[in-house]
């Protein structure tokens, strides 16, 4: 078995649409004459670095190509500060409309973020989309969600104190320890523990590139209505989810809801690892498998 850091290399670009430019990391994507090309959709508020490691495990096998979302890592802004779900689905295909007939059909991956706009790019698309991952998909608001959701715009924190470095660094720590991360008593605390400092470091860096607007896609999946809109949802889709995650519990009420699906837990149960390349390559193998034909 090959580790996380070998393998199909993870190269970058940009691609045009209306709005600017739309940034994507892609492997393999050279040839897809002999496997339909994987598109995978990152989570909120960071970018397709997120899940580096997982596009190159998953390219040993398909081509892989994943775009920042629009208003997050280095793609452009949104039109407004007030999209909603269908947008940045159409985002996506007007982005995969671009490569011409490559795109013609594919496979769908989304977390979190980005499992939401992958549910409207299914339904927007269901000639398209042969099989369709959600890796954590939340299925219904709690009592804090619209408070949360007010509360993620930290573009106003931009100033000549760099307020805006602490309160991001901070932000992304307290994600990992609380869930959701402005409440700090035992009720909400997580089970994974924090990831080293050089992944947060990293993750921190991605967010503040986006500061301006990566709370636009955020708070629509933070709003977003799950419950109408998975029973629409045409294709072959597997839900899956780590079990130290935060949508853990949204995964059986997942597939309660959507048609044709399929439930299975991430294989690594080790919350303290923050996704070893093992445990990325036993993830790949299992997403592989459920792939094929």
């Amino acid at each position: 078995m090959m580790t996380g850091e070998s393998g199909p290399k993870v190269r970058r670009g940009f691609v045009d649409i209306a709005e600017g430019q739309v940034h994507y990391r892609t492997a393999n994507i050279e040839d897809v004459s002999n496997a339909r090309p994987l598109v995978m959709l990152h989570g909120s508020p960071s970018s397709s670095l997120t899940f580096a490691p997982l596009i190159r495990s998953m390219a040993r096998s398909c081509p892989v190509f994943a775009p920042d979302t629009v208003g997050q890592g280095d793609s452009c802004p949104p039109v407004s500060m007030k999209e909603e779900m269908p947008y940045f689905a159409d985002t996506v295909l007007r982005v995969l409309n671009t490569f011409g007939e490559k795109f013609k059909s594919f496979d769908l991956y989304g977390t979190h973020t980005g499992a939401a706009i992958a549910v409207e790019t299914a339904i927007a698309a269901p000639d398209r989309v042969n099989k369709l991952i959600l890796d954590g998909i939340k299925t219904a608001p709690q009592e804090w969600t619209a408070d949360y959701a007010e509360h993620l715009d930290k573009s106003h924190l931009i100033d000549t104190d760099g307020t805006q470095f602490t309160t991001v660094w901070n932000s992304m720590r307290n994600t990992m320890l609380f869930w959701p991360p402005d409440r700090h008593s035992r009720e909400y605390l997580r089970p994974c523990g924090l990831p080293t400092a050089q992944k947060l470091h990293d993750l921190v860096l991605d967010v503040l590139k986006g500061i301006r607007t990566n709370h636009v896609p955020y708070r629509a999946a933070v709003l977003y209505k799950a419950a109408d809109r998975l029973p629409l949802l045409g294709v072959p889709t597997l839900i899956t989810c780590a079990r130290w995650d935060m949508l853990w519990d949204d995964m059986d009420r997942a597939a309660i809801m959507i048609p044709d699906s399929r439930v299975k837990a991430h294989p690594s149960n080790n919350p303290e690892t923050h996704a070893t390349p093992e445990e990325v390559e036993v993830l790949a193998d299992m997403l592989i498998d459920w792939l094929k034909p």
